[in-house]
């Protein structure tokens, strides 16, 4: 019973892809594109996550820092 169904989805299949290349001559697969237009207050929201998170990096990189200093001194 599978061995049939599957037959007669590959004709369905075969049949579609026979059609697409008598209308445009190539079968090209297709791809669903999404562009949706975002307000201008998204993109400033988005600059201000990624500030604020790039300050937050780099006060966490210095106290890193001064940790891995102090580490190093105790070791000296």
């Amino acid at each position: 019973m599978y061995r049939i169904a599957l037959n007669k989805f590959n004709e369905l299949v075969q049949t579609a892809d026979q059609k697409d290349k008598e209308e445009y001559g190539v079968v090209t697969p297709r791809k669903i594109v999404r562009k949706e237009m975002l307000p201008d207050w998204f993109q400033e929201q988005q600059e201000k996550v990624k500030e604020s998170t790039l300050s937050i990096n780099d006060e966490s990189q210095e106290d890193e820092m001064a940790r891995m200093k102090a580490i190093l001194a105790h070791y000296s």
